[in-house]
């Protein structure tokens, strides 16, 4: 294994366009060699509405750099501002929605790919 520093701007990944965010994948086990983290930037519309989601086997810490949403879990719920982060461990349900548009930080541990 490839066990070295890796820098990784956005532009030299793939944009994952789906309807109302797009991800950029930048740090990931098959691309960089992280065997214990991934790290996803992403841009998500105002309105936009994910669902329902949950991570399985992934704890999730998300950042959140500008704009606003809401993410709502069985017993609680919050208003993501900038420079809130918040922690969702692996196999707990949660709802997303984006109050305005908003750029935000997503680390998923282990890594999705």
């Amino acid at each position: 294994m490839n066990r070295k520093v890796k820098v990784v701007r956005p532009d030299q990944v793939e944009t994952i366009r789906r309807q109302g965010y797009e991800s950029k994948r930048l740090i990931t086990k098959r691309r960089q060699g992280a065997e214990r983290m991934s790290l996803s930037y992403l841009t998500i519309e105002a309105g936009a509405n994910a669902g329902k989601a949950m991570y399985q086997e992934n704890d999730e810490i998300m950042y959140v750099i500008e704009g606003r949403a809401r993410i709502s879990w069985e017993g609680g719920e919050a208003e993501l501002k900038p420079g809130t982060a918040i922690f969702v461990p692996a196999g707990t349900e949660y709802e997303y929605n984006a109050i305005e548009k908003h750029t935000q930080l997503s680390i998923l541990a282990p890594p999705i790919e």
